[in-house]
């Protein structure tokens, strides 16, 4: 299975409505979001906001939306990840999941790449 396909995996985990992952640009690499292509230069330059405000990278930051469907964007890299999380769980349970996730798609990126030992 390539990254980019694991990378969608995304939308089944809990919590999450929608997911847009863009590049640091604005270019949508994957989405399932009705209005990507005008959303996905917004992401990058929130993320970039986002970044330049802390003086260490954040782990995610979260905009409050009436409606309950608030939205979260996680640096990945030169990306950014945005999530819609679902009504009735919280952001903050919905960035737990979703920093899980990244960390065991980067772990079992990470020892692919990797050469096998002798």
């Amino acid at each position: 299975m390539t990254l980019y396909k694991e990378l969608i995996e995304i939308s089944e985990c809990n919590g999450v409505e929608n997911f847009l992952f863009v590049s640091s640009k604005g270019r949508v690499i994957a989405h399932n979001f009705s209005d990507y292509e005008r959303t996905g230069p917004v992401i990058a330059f929130c993320g970039k906001l986002g970044l330049a405000l802390g003086k260490h990278r954040l782990k995610f930051m979260t905009f409050n939306r009436s409606g309950k469907q608030d939205l979260l964007i996680f640096p990945v890299g030169n990306y950014y990840l945005a999530v819609i999380k679902e009504k009735g769980i919280t952001s903050d349970r919905v960035g737990l999941t979703i920093l899980q996730f990244l960390e065991n798609l980067t772990l079992k990126y990470d020892r692919r790449q990797s050469p096998k030992n002798g």
